[in-house]
Order: structure tokens, then C-alpha cells, then sequence
């Protein structure tokens, strides 16, 4: 072979694998729009222990729905506060992990973007709060 025709082989198969890492970056791109796709939309419901009121959220933490049954409707009002205040954060919580573990599918759980996610989400939305007398979202 000549040096040319080395230099053209070698020229080749630069631009093949540089097209391959191309088509690569854009499936994950094509991925990962789908995968914030799906998370904007998923939805987890939290209801109270002994099912006084429910709560449907957004992982993002948009509440979606509330709802008190008559068992709810019976309580005070500062027990009534403690119970959706506490559900509403377990709502959160729950959608926003939901969004993690679905992170965790398509980009793997070694994923540095899907630990930052969880970091975050445990920050965002730590759950209910416990045992204290006041009412209010941690």
C-alpha cells in the first residue's frame, strides 16, 4: 500500500467513527427528550394513614388534586391542616422519586446526573414532617 492510500484509509475510518459518535449523541439526545417528557408527567398519590385525604402531585411538585373524605371533613381544622400538609409533602416526595427511578432506567444508576436528581429531589421534597406540633412544609 502506498502512504496515500493509508492516509485516505486512515482519513476513512476517522470520519466513520466520528459519524458513529454522532449517530450516538443524537439517540441519547432523542432519549433523554423522552425521558423529560415522561417525567413532566408523572403523577404519585400519598393519602393519610388513615385515608382522611389523598393527594395526587407532579414530580416537580405541583399539586394536582386534593381530596377529603367525610372521615377528613370530621377532624379539626388544625389535625385536617397537619394531615394535608403532611400528605401533600409525601405526594411531592413520591413523584419526584418516581422521576429519579426513572432517571435511574434510562441513564443507569451510576449516572452522575441521576445522583445529583436524587440529591436534589431529598432536598426538594424531604416528606411529611415528623412529630413536631406546627404545621408546615419543611
Amino acid at each position: 500500500m502506498s502512504p496515500e492510500n493509508d492516509a485516505q484509509e486512515a482519513a476513512a475510518a476517522a470520519l466513520a467513527k466520528v459519524d458513529a459518535q454522532v449517530a450516538e449523541a443524537e439517540a441519547r439526545r432523542a432519549g433523554i427528550d423522552q425521558l423529560a417528557g415522561e417525567i413532566a408527567t408523572l403523577t404519585a398519590t400519598a393519602r393519610s394513614p388513615q385515608g382522611e385525604v389523598s393527594v395526587e402531585a407532579q414530580s416537580g411538585g405541583r399539586v394536582l388534586r386534593v381530596a377529603v373524605t367525610e372521615r377528613g371533613a370530621q377532624l379539626s381544622a388544625t389535625r385536617l391542616s397537619q394531615l394535608l400538609t403532611d400528605t401533600v409533602a409525601d405526594a411531592q416526595r413520591k413523584a419526584a422519586l418516581a422521576a429519579v427511578d426513572r432517571s435511574a432506567q434510562v441513564l443507569g444508576t451510576d449516572s452522575p446526573f441521576v445522583g445529583q436528581l436524587r440529591a436534589e429531589a431529598s432536598e426538594a421534597f424531604p416528606g411529611a414532617s415528623t412529630g413536631s406540633g406546627d404545621i408546615g412544609y419543611r
